[in-house]
């Protein structure tokens, strides 16, 4: 933790340099993402419903090319069983992982880069099993940020993403990451996990309404696996819209998995709005 408080003292006094021109130092942002996933079902859990959402409440400052983001993730599961064949599991909510994000953003020319230091701080409260699974929304869905909602973890990463403005209406960009979690609570056996996150992007801007399309995934390269037992190689294709209407942006899009059997799709809406 001592390298973690380094980083963010050394990035704190970066951002604290005052501006030397007339126009205001710092911009803030805003904002709310909400997910909704539907889960596969087979034929054995015919009668059993799922009824879950997650998302994040986000806020950003940003100093010139330097940029500090907070998201605090929630999570609700709750799970149907007529029959009680599983026990039937009562509905419950949760606050995630708190996110704290630093990120160093630069132009050239048509090109532009982000690279970016993550980490996910162990603020979820721990469940109380077997009825409370409201984090289970979000760690199964949220294929990118699963650290968000694992219990008793810290996860730390670095991130890069390049793009390129191909002419006033088209942008392509790729990203890639590695992202460790590390396990901070009582079970010594929980090895940690490390990923590569990565994704493809392509952005057609006009002068109503901006759309995207990218394909985006995680592959672990560790060889323990977390306690779920989930699908560890996931990739998943969203499409979506964008809105900006002032300061306002209005985000709508649909992710669906290429390899995942548990989650069917997923419709996100965001709103952000910027001071």
């Amino acid at each position: 933790m001592s390298r973690c408080n380094f980083v963010f003292l050394v990035l704190l006094t970066v951002s604290n340099i005052q501006a030397q021109s007339i126009a205001q130092p710092y911009s803030f942002s805003a904002g709310l993402d909400i997910s909704k996933p539907t889960f596969q079902t087979s034929g054995s859990d015919e009668g059993i419903s799922h009824s879950s959402v997650f998302g994040y409440l986000r806020s950003r400052i940003a100093f010139k090319s330097l940029s500090i983001s907070l998201a605090l993730p929630f999570s609700h599961y709750e799970f149907k069983d007529p029959g009680a064949r599983f026990g039937g599991l009562a509905a419950h909510s949760t606050f995630g992982n708190l996110g704290l994000d630093f990120t160093y953003t630069n132009h050239i020319s048509a090109f532009w880069y982000k690279t970016s230091i993550r980490f996910k701080l162990p603020t979820m409260p721990n469940p109380d099993y077997p009825r409370e699974w409201g984090f289970l929304a979000g760690f199964v869905a949220d294929i990118e940020n699963r650290d968000s909602y694992a219990q008793e973890n810290f996860s730390y990463g670095a991130h890069v993403r390049g793009g390129v403005y191909v002419n006033q209406n088209l942008e392509f960009d790729i990203a890639l990451g590695i992202n460790n979690w590390t396990h901070v609570g009582d079970f010594d056996e929980i090895q940690d996990q490390l990923y590569i996150l990565h994704s493809v992007n392509i952005t057609v801007r006009s002068e109503y309404l901006n759309s995207f399309s990218r394909v985006k995934g995680s592959y672990k390269i560790s060889d323990d696996s977390y306690p779920l037992n989930l699908k560890d190689d996931v990739t998943q294709i969203e499409t979506g819209f964008i809105k900006e209407m002032s300061r306002f942006q209005i985000l709508l899009s649909i992710s669906t998995p290429l390899n995942y059997d548990f989650v069917r799709h997923s419709i996100k809406f965001g709103i952000n709005y910027e001071l």
